[in-house]
């Protein structure tokens, strides 16, 4: 009976209904039962890793982890959503289209932008996630860093709540990936930022120094502001010669983020804001920022 059962528990008997039906159909039972969220997750974890080869879909794997984030309110736990947060490779991906690609001469520091990668509409889904209860903001920047600006991790409100579009930046970065560097292996572990430099919030220019996204084999920045409000902020990566890549709003760049050092010009006026994703190749990392 499931008229008591939390809400956390209902989805994973929906998942179950669900994946008895798709990938996993004849492959394994998954039995929940009564178990605690901990013993869920390892079985789930076993489960991947036994079935990571027969073609398993991203999708469906995604929701199978959705389950361990929702309290019993409703609301996200951020310390389970970065225990559990996994993007998997057990199948293939393609790009709908072909990136600019641009920087190098070296592999890591090759640079592939879309133009108009997200519709208006995604935009507007990303603007929703960061106002969610269950987006919080951060400040989890090394000292060693110039910044000046705010975040807000909303990895966890996009996956439950926006699931194609989390599909959507995953699967392209993953795509992305393969036609330049084949840095991830089996799985990485996503973290999204939504971040604004609003020179009237802060009080002074935004600013991003230059630095590396420790640990990110794929990092992806998404424009989300009309470049008409604001001044400044233009992307800059540290290519041979030195590049600078003016984006437009929609447009999105992917790059290796742990070896190719980037910045922005300081925003000097206005609001600009961006959505960030890092695929990190360790959990521990993300949950040590997710901490900070």
């Amino acid at each position: 009976s499931q008229g008591g059962s939390p809400a956390w528990m209902r989805n994973a008997a929906g998942f179950a209904r669900r994946a008895s039906m798709g990938p996993w159909r004849g492959k394994q039972a998954i039995h929940f039962g009564t178990q605690s969220k901990a013993a869920m997750l390892q079985e789930a974890t076993r489960i991947f890793r036994c079935h990571k080869g027969v073609g398993v879909g991203s999708r469906s794997f995604l929701w199978l982890f959705h389950i361990f984030m929702a309290k019993s309110n409703g609301h996200i736990d951020s310390q389970t959503c970065n225990n559990t947060f996994v993007v998997t490779t057990s199948e293939e991906v393609k790009l709908e289209r072909q990136p600019d690609l641009l920087g190098g001469p070296d592999s890591h520091l090759r640079l592939a932008r879309f133009e108009n990668f997200f519709t208006p509409d995604e935009m507007h889904a990303v603007h929703r996630a960061a106002s969610n209860p269950g987006a919080w903001e951060v400040d989890d920047r090394g000292s060693e860093v110039n910044y000046l600006h705010q975040v807000w991790r909303i990895e966890a409100v996009l996956s439950s709540s926006f699931p194609q579009l989390y599909e959507k930046i995953t699967s392209a970065a993953w795509a992305v990936d393969r036609l330049l560097w084949n840095n991830i292996g089996e799985f990485a572990f996503p973290e999204i930022e939504y971040i604004a430099y609003d020179v009237d919030v802060l009080g002074a220019p935004g600013k991003f120094g230059k630095h590396t996204d420790n640990d990110s084999l794929v990092t992806m920045v998404v424009l989300l502001a009309d470049v008409a409000d604001f001044e400044g902020g233009v992307n800059c990566f540290a290519s041979r010669p030195k590049c600078r890549v003016p984006l437009r709003k929609g447009d999105a760049l992917f790059f290796y983020g742990d070896r190719c050092k980037h910045w922005i010009t300081p925003v000097e006026s206005g609001r600009r804001v961006v959505l960030q994703m890092e695929l990190r190749r360790s959990q521990d990392a993300a949950k040590r920022r997710a901490s900070s």
